[in-house]
């Protein structure tokens, strides 16, 4: 941080300091004066929602672990949509995000809350259930996809509910479980001449085939692609084998657990 920054930053400590003495005093005259509880505590949290606007307009130039606010929010733009949500997560700070994000964030703090003692396969298949019943697969979108349409990503599967592609349900069952602390990942491939996408998950160190988006029917949550092998999972389509980890066996898993 250059000269002029840290003269800028111990100007705005001093400030607040300042600021603090001086909420401390109305804070007191504020009790002397008012009458009832109800005024008291409309009282506080006048006072409170002041001090937070005014943190807030000077956290551009106070710094974080030595990282400038700004530089910060430079570094995390540069993250895609899921990621930064899950910074948001593990930072515990929400500042940066946008209003969309703020709704995976909710949808994703929920379910991290959810399982946060839940083992493995609970992860794994409450994230694959939550996408099956939160999303609703586009037909009329095939062939009609742009790049950054919301069909092709989490939000799209988790928060808008319709409309969705495959890659928009393998992209939300990874991003649920890595909230969660199991190792997932987004697998491309082919089904014929048409490209496709599911997930692979570690469940006890192994590694299995999860397809969520032909898992979801219109009436139930089917469990014909849930933990496969990759030679059960090549039966159906094809991908590069060398780019994603080996799944020698399929989980022994009932529809009825």
């Amino acid at each position: 941080m250059d000269t002029k920054k840290e003269s800028r930053l111990t100007e705005n400590v001093a400030i607040i300091f300042i600021m603090s003495i001086f909420i401390v005093v109305v804070l007191n005259i504020s009790f002397c004066l008012l009458k009832n509880k109800e005024e008291v505590e409309l009282g506080i949290k006048q006072v409170k929602n002041e001090i937070n606007s005014f943190v807030i307009s000077v956290k551009s130039e106070i710094s974080t672990f030595g990282t400038p606010y700004s530089e910060l929010s430079q570094n995390i733009s540069g993250l895609g949509e899921d990621d930064r949500v899950l910074y948001a997560l593990s930072s515990g700070e929400t500042w940066f995000l946008n209003e969309r994000e703020l709704d995976l964030y909710r949808v994703v703090y929920k379910f991290s809350i959810d399982h946060k003692y839940s083992g493995e396969f609970n992860v794994i298949k409450d994230a694959h259930d939550l996408v099956c019943e939160s999303a609703s697969y586009g037909n009329h979108l095939i062939g009609h996809i742009e790049a950054n349409d919301d069909s092709q990503h989490s939000y799209g599967a988790l928060c808008l509910k319709e409309g969705a592609v495959c890659a928009a349900y393998a992209h939300a069952m990874v991003f649920l479980c890595r909230s969660a602390g199991v190792e997932s990942e987004y697998v491309s491939g082919y089904v014929g001449e048409r490209g496709h996408a599911w997930v692979i998950v570690k469940l006890e160190g192994s590694y299995y085939q999860v397809d969520p988006c032909w898992d979801d029917s219109d009436n139930e949550i089917n469990y014909e692609y849930f933990l496969l092998s990759d030679s059960e999972m090549k039966k159906s389509r094809v991908w590069d084998e060398s780019l994603y980890p080996s799944c020698p066996e399929t989980y022994g898993f009932s529809a009825d657990y």
